[in-house]
Order: structure tokens, then sequence, then C-alpha cells
């Protein structure tokens, strides 16, 4: 039987997506496929899937060279290591707690006998527990080569000597570390004759370090003591370190780049992006809601083959339709990517489940970097589908109040409902709070006030008549429309009520969302059914 699992080698909250098909059989064998150093596929490797049977002695003595836990587990004894190179991955839903208590000099809780990396799975759930109870020379993770991290909580503690101890390198490039010495001149952390490199961390702890500390160019850390940290100015110890990131270019091991972005980011810091060729991994973190339609821009360009979790929808025209606007919402593409520096609106595909957005660049390389003003313009410059970098407010009509339609990614009581175009207002209930949008987030506008709808009795004006709706109505339709490989349309559309929040769906309407008083029974777009035909 096959079971079907996704690994990850996570650098940071939102990882980059990797399979581990679990084909075990009575040996305990799985075959694992998961990203390298370099944020690119690996090739399969066979692992030994660690399970109760295996941990049924005082020692844990194992020569294999990769090793899967994928289960709650507790050993009480020595789990010793003894591959020249081990990999060792922790699933999502793994807990393995190692608890020793030495008798001698020779042996530690966790025992690499040479070097080891760690994998964490993308949701970062996955717990590696290493308590060292004795009080004789023993350490708590003791590798005698040297040590990374990419992924998963690692919580180390020690009542001998050190908890994470390596004679080489410690590389930490993801994940959530704790290490805790309890013992007077023992460190958390330390390295007998390396260094401490931190090129990225979840969250990183220890009550003390040993050897050099060094934080990677282009990232700074926050520190729980209310400092911010890079380069050589680390903490001495005690310090929670996380990342300070709105943006931030991060360098790997290998001199290559990654560009990691804060999507729910809610400072009012501009994103700044330096302009930055190369880059091998995106990851970006913001959580989006199923089958709810929302906006985003992205500063960066990704390569024609990558893989997308998401449809992008460009802006194709804004029209007076009857006495209401009616944006029209055009899908990319497939095989097609979206530009840098572009609003889009976007939804997440079908069977998506932890609502992130993923970029998978098959082996490619990506450009990075921000523009003062991204925007698409449309209807001969009378309407903007514009992207923000910043925090953005609508204090006054110089800030565009009264021209702006936000695109809500929430229910807002006071305005729009998930997933649709609202009028930008301010509730009299609270003056003093005006509407706002976060970074990587678009709005759609109008050029000024001269852009109207001329309607008269729920009608579009007729020639020499003079009624015209000034400003912005209450209500907006917007209308997606896709074009699969066959040139077959489905669209969906809505007209809500941007006071109220209220979410009525449309049928029986064309692809310019004209209403159709009979249903067709010729070919040609309609809504009302799934598929629309040309």
């Amino acid at each position: 039987m096959k079971k079907e699992n996704r690994i990850t080698k996570t650098r940071v909250g939102l990882a980059l997506p990797v399979a581990l098909l679990m084909a075990a059989n009575g040996w305990g064998y799985v075959t694992a496929h998961y990203i390298d150093e370099n944020g690119r596929p690996a090739q399969n490797t066979t692992c030994t899937l660690i399970n109760a049977s295996l941990l049924n002695t005082v020692t844990f003595n194992n020569s294999a060279s990769c090793l899967v836990v994928d289960d709650t587990l507790e050993f009480n004894g020595h789990f010793y290591l003894t591959a020249s190179d081990v990999t060792f991955i922790i699933s999502d839903k793994a807990k393995l707690t190692i608890n020793y208590n030495s008798s001698d000099n020779n042996t530690h809780a966790m025992d690499v006998l040479h070097n080891i990396k760690i994998f964490g799975q993308k949701n970062q759930a996955g717990s590696l527990i290493v308590n060292e109870t004795g009080s004789n020379y023993s350490r708590g993770l003791s590798v005698a080569g040297t040590l990374q991290i990419y992924g998963g909580h690692v919580t180390v503690t020690s009542n001998a000597r050190d908890a994470i101890w390596a004679n080489g390198d410690i590389d930490i490039y993801g994940g959530y570390i704790s290490a805790t010495s309890n013992v007077s001149g023992y460190n958390g952390v330390k390295s007998e004759t390396g260094n401490i490199n931190v090129n990225w961390a979840n969250s990183l702890y220890a009550n003390s370090y040993s050897g050099n500390v060094n934080i990677a160019s282009g990232l700074t850390l926050n520190g729980s003591d209310g400092n911010t940290y890079s380069g050589s100015n680390t903490p001495a110890g005690g310090v929670t370190l996380t990342p300070d990131y709105l943006t931030q270019l991060v360098t790997n091991e290998n001199g290559s780049k990654r560009v990691v972005i804060d999507g729910e980011y809610t400072g009012i810091e501009p994103v700044s992006i330096p302009s930055a060729d190369g880059v091998v991994a995106i990851d970006y973190n913001r959580t989006f809601r199923a089958g709810i339609a929302s906006t985003v821009v992205l500063p960066f360009q990704v390569p024609q083959n990558t893989t997308l979790n998401a449809k992008y929808y460009a802006l194709e025209s804004v029209d007076q339709e009857g006495c209401s606007w009616t944006a029209i919402m055009q899908y990319i593409g497939d095989g097609n990517v979206p530009t840098a520096n572009t609003p889009y609106a976007v939804l997440l595909k079908k069977g998506v489940t932890d609502g992130k957005l993923t970029f998978d660049l098959n082996g490619g390389t990506a450009s990075v970097g921000t523009v003062s003003d991204p925007r698409t313009t449309t209807n001969g410059g009378n309407w903007h589908f514009i992207g923000t970098y910043s925090f953005k407010e609508w204090k006054t009509p110089a800030d565009g109040l009264g021209l702006a339609y936000a695109f809500a990614g929430s229910d807002n009581p006071s305005g729009a409902a998930a997933g649709e175009f609202g009028k930008l207002a301010i509730d009299l209930a609270e003056p003093n709070k005006y509407p706002s949008a976060k970074p990587f987030r678009a709005y759609l506008q109008k050029d000024n006030e001269n852009v109207k709808l001329v309607c008269s009795n729920g009608r579009p004006a007729a020639p020499g008549e003079t009624a015209i709706v000034s400003g912005i109505p209450e209500t907006i339709d917007v209308i997606f429309i896709d074009e699969d490989e066959n040139g077959e349309h489905t669209t969906f559309m809505a007209r809500m009520n941007t006071r109220t929040g209220e979410f009525q769906m449309k049928r029986n309407y064309d692809l310019k969302g004209r209403k159709i008083n009979n249903a067709p029974k010729a070919r040609g777009a309609y809504y009302g059914k799934k598929v629309f035909k040309k």
C-alpha cells in the first residue's frame, strides 16, 4: 500500500512544497523526495521510517543515512546515529521525544557520530524534543561534525552540559529552535571549532551561545529584549529571536538568494526590496480563504514555467451596465504567470488547503524589485487598478476617498462582503477610523469625479436626458472570466451592497454583465450555467 504525504524543507513560516511518497515495506523503508539546500528538488533517496518497534531498546543504534519520523513516539534511552551524513525529516504530525539519563561521559541523548541535517514539513507542526536528564558529561543534541536545521520544532534541554553542541559549524535555515542548558558554565548552543550561522529562523532561543554567531547578510531579527540584531550584532543569550520581515532578501549557503515576504504585515513602513536576479526560492506568507477572491501585487517576476497554485485575474474594463458599474476581471490563462508589480484578483485553485500562495520555480530563477506606483489602467484612463506596497489610508479626497473601491478578503459589517469590491467610506459611527489597506493588496479607483454614471429611472439615460448619478454608487458588479484551453468560458458574478455587505448572486447575465431575459438556446456566453461557450 502506498501512502502519500507532503514533505518540505521549510526555511520560513511559509515553506517550499516537496513530495514524500511513503511506500513503506516490511523493513520500514520509505522513498523520500525533498527540496535540497539550494531550494531545488533533490533526487529520491531511501529512508528508514522510525516507528515504535525500532525504539524498543535502551539504545537506538542506527546507521541509516535518512530517517523519517511520522508519529508520536517517546524513547527513553541513547539515540545514536552513526551514518556519515544523516538526513532527519520530521513530518507535520510527528512528535519524537528523547529522554536520556546518562551514566557515563561518552554518550549523549541524541548522539550524532558525523553530520546531520534536520528538515521540517511545510506546516512546521512536527516536533523533536530532546531531554538530557543526567548529571555527567552528556549533552542533549551532540554532533561530532556539522549540524544544519531547516525546519520543525526542535527543543533541547540538558541538565548535564551543553544542550546543542557541534564540533563543526551550526547552520540554521529555519524552524522553531529552543536550547537550554541548566548547568552553569555550559551553553544552550555551542560550536566547538566552527561558527553558528543564522540564515533564517522562525524562532531561535538559546540561554547562551559559545562560538561566533553570524546573522546572514540581508537578514534582520527582532529580539524579545526589544532590540534588533543583524550581521555580527547578536545577543549574548537569553533572548528569543524572530524575523523582522516585511520583505527580506536572504542569502543561501551557496550564495544564491531567496525572497521572504510577510503578506500579513500590519505595520506602516513601506515595502522596499532591492533589485536582484537569480532568486531560487520565494516564500510568501499570507493566508487566503478558499473560494473567496482577494487582491495581490507581487514584487517579483517568476519564470514562465513556474507552477502556481492560484488563478490570477487582470482588470479588463469597467463599464456602465444599467445604472451600475461592472468590472470585468479576465483570467490570465493556463501556462501564463503573473507579471511583477501588476495588481491582480486572485483565487486559490481547488484542492489548496493551507491557504498559501506558492511558486514552484521548477529549477528556474526569479527577479525581485518594487516600483513606486504599480497599477493597471483601462477605459482610456478612466479607471485604475492600483497595487499597494505600503499601508494605505483614505482620510481625505486627496487620498482618493470618494473615488476608490477596495476588495474585501473577509466580511466587514461596515463595508464589502468577502470577495467583493466595496465603496470606501468613513463610518459615521467611528469617524476617526479610516478605511485602509495593507501592503501587497490592490484597489479599484476611478480617475476623477467626472467619471459618472448617467442614469434615469433605473436605466441608462437616453440622449438629451440630464439625469445624472454622481460619485460612486452603493453597489458594483464584478465578473470573473475564465477561458480554458478548449476556448470554453466559466464565470461567476455578484452584486453586493457596500453599506450592508449583503451579497447576492446574479443569474442569467452575459459576459458583459447584460441581463438576458430569456435563457438562450443558441450558442453564446451567458450566466446561469457553469460552462460558457463562444
